[in-house]
């Protein structure tokens, strides 16, 4: 997005071509037409200074539509931490987010923070299974703490997924 990688990465640009070989779609992004568009599968002539808007689109489409790895966006990210109760965003409050004091004209940010007791709980549940990069993330009933997690409407991804809808 928005570099002529042909002209400018070369050596590294033939990877890119050898993928496109066995079956890779070339996507290019850039308001330029350039070595790079003319071999690329599909060329995005987007207007100079909305590559950020763009990106946000795509990854709006790919929440919507669940078209990422479930598994390990749950174990390995904070998508499914859980946010304090208090904690009200932008959209809820018209544009101002909760600990605003009219009075000072400053914010108290203390519910701004994830729920500290959830995640202990999750720790103390995780700590107490063995040791390798799958068996911390299960619990006695044998489900993640993570998928149960997401369903909570605390959830950090539960709030970014209903508030792009």
């Amino acid at each position: 997005m928005g570099s002529d990688m042909a002209e400018c990465h070369p050596v590294a640009f033939r990877w890119a071509m050898k993928a496109k070989e066995k079956g890779a779609k070339i996507i290019h992004v850039d308001p330029r037409f350039t070595r790079t568009s003319a071999v690329a599968d599909i060329y995005v002539p987007i207007r100079a200074g909305t590559d950020i808007v763009f990106l946000g689109g795509i990854i709006n489409w790919v929440i919507q539509n669940e078209k990422y790895f479930k598994d390990y966006v749950l174990n390995y990210t904070n998508a499914a931490t859980i946010i304090n109760p208090g904690y009200r965003d932008s959209e809820d409050l018209d544009g101002i987010f909760s600990g605003y004091n009219a009075e000072t004209r400053t914010y108290d940010n203390a519910t701004w923070q994830y729920d500290r007791t959830q995640m202990q709980q999750n720790q103390r549940a995780a700590d107490s299974q063995q040791a390798g990069p799958t068996a911390r993330f299960r619990s006695s009933s044998g489900t993640s703490p993570a998928i149960r997690l997401i369903s909570s409407s605390r959830c950090a991804a539960v709030r970014r997924r209903s508030s792009s809808k």
